[in-house]
């Protein structure tokens, strides 16, 4: 069973596209926009950290990345705890995701 996925040249590519795109949200907007775009392109890199270290078969890999693992908390404390990001490095995504949630709309029910 393949443990690592590689990357493609032509994926590669379209990935360095999405960084010019991050880079101009992040740096043109508001402090909002740059607490909501930041924590999303942190947890987009970490569900791609997290991708490479699991087996190459979607069927199991997407369930577990949209269910229990599908947010910035989630990915990141998986991570920690696979070893692959440092206690200090999880401590510094905590507060990212707190400054988000800060920012994030909030929906009410009526």
């Amino acid at each position: 069973m393949p443990r690592v996925k590689s990357l493609d040249p032509n994926e590669r590519r379209a990935r360095s596209k999405d960084w010019g795109t991050f880079g101009q949200e992040f740096l043109g907007g508001s402090d909002r926009s740059a607490a909501i775009v930041g924590a999303t392109w942190l947890e987009y890199r970490l569900e791609l950290l997290l991708r490479s270290f699991l087996v190459d078969d979607e069927g199991v890999v997407t369930p577990l990345m949209t269910g229990p693992v599908d947010t910035l908390g989630g990915r990141s404390r998986l991570a920690v705890a696979l070893g692959l990001i440092t206690r200090d490095a999880f401590h510094d995504l905590s507060i990212i995701r707190d400054i988000r949630n800060a920012f994030a709309p909030r929906t009410t029910r009526s």
